[in-house]
């Protein structure tokens, strides 16, 4: 048996990242999989039952992982304990160099690290990160979101028609997000338009949620006048698969409906809010677009990956060769 401790509550991103995650457990290591809520009370004597504890998925490398994320006692604990496809989240721009971990948490990375297991990230800046902290094996798996084990060989290819396409709204409002949307309507007018709220229509920013959750509530209502289909996916992860299957082309902000798309082979373009979206951009090798960008910008990489097979191949190709790594990870889980 294996026990995975996630985070999944109102973004339906984060259920996909447990999804998939169970899937290649299940798949590659052991077909026992349970997961703990890390809010939940800890339960020591079911994590003592395992053969591992697996720190799993999202934006976990904070500069407060140990308390604020796991708030784990790893004295109690007599498995393995190691990180499965795990990334950092910072502001747009930063760098690793610029980044630093809270004293407790640093002890808390430190007494992993003194396992010397082999640890999972979810990109190269992720990965980066967990070196500078004395991990000593370290495998850029990529998300386990990425992965739709049946499509793995699949390849993208460019659509007849654009019939549907998919704004997921930002975290954080912005008037670029109202602009993206108009540009959709001109460049695809007999497009099937939907905006996704991929977490809900309310914000759960620690200190601007009323704010931000009115500011998106308005913009909602305005897309929705100009003939968007407005849906919200929170803590439904199959809506939001749902929504994007049926979709030619993502644009928008959030990570997980773009991931979701690549590993569907689908055309997508991510706009980062923040690194953890610039990081998959990169890792991926596709444009690095931003809330700082220009709109027209954005437009013509959004024209470019429906007209150039190439974009998402390439991209896709990264996957393929990240996969590689997921599967060693998986294999040295094992025979832990």
């Amino acid at each position: 048996m294996i026990v995975t401790i996630t985070g999944a509550y109102k973004n339906a991103g984060d259920h996909l990242i447990g999804l998939r995650a169970k899937k290649l457990l299940e798949t590659f290591v052991d077909a026992d999989v349970i997961n703990m809520d890390r809010k939940q009370t800890i339960d020591y004597e079911l994590l003592n039952s395992a053969r591992m504890v697996l720190l799993t998925g999202g934006p976990a490398l904070q500069p407060a992982v140990f308390p604020d994320v796991y708030s784990l006692d790893l004295s109690k604990i007599n498995v393995p304990v190691t990180m499965f496809g795990l990334g950092w989240k910072a502001g747009l721009g930063k760098t690793v160099g610029e980044f630093a971990f809270k004293p407790d948490a640093s002890v808390f990375l430190d007494s992993l690290a003194q396992q010397e297991l082999p640890v999972s990230a979810r990109d190269f800046s992720s990965a980066e990160l967990l070196k500078t902290k004395g991990f000593s094996e370290v495998l850029m798996t990529g998300c386990p979101a990425w992965y739709e084990i049946e499509k793995i060989e699949a390849d993208y290819d460019l659509p007849a028609e654009i019939n549907s396409v998919v704004l997921t709204a930002p975290a954080v409002p912005n008037q670029q997000m109202l602009k993206i949307a108009k540009d959709i309507k001109k460049q695809f007018p007999k497009a099937e338009k939907t905006l996704l709220f991929q977490s809900g229509f309310s914000s759960t920013h620690s200190k601007k949620s009323v704010e931000y959750s009115k500011t998106l509530n308005r913009f909602r209502s305005k897309l929705a006048r100009a003939g968007w289909q407005v849906v919200s996916s929170e803590s439904e992860v199959t809506k939001m698969m749902s929504v994007l299957t049926e979709a030619d082309l993502h644009v928008g902000y959030r990570v997980h409906s773009h991931l979701f798309m690549l590993s569907q082979r689908k055309a997508s373009l991510l706009i980062a809010e923040d690194a953890r979206g610039e990081s998959q951009n990169k890792t991926l090798g596709l444009a690095d677009l931003n809330t700082l960008s220009s709109a027209a910008e954005i437009k013509n990489q959004m024209i470019n990956v429906i007209e150039n097979p190439e974009v998402i191949n390439s991209a896709i190709g990264q996957m393929r060769q990240s996969y590689q790594q997921m599967q060693e990870y998986l294999a040295k889980l094992k025979v832990l």
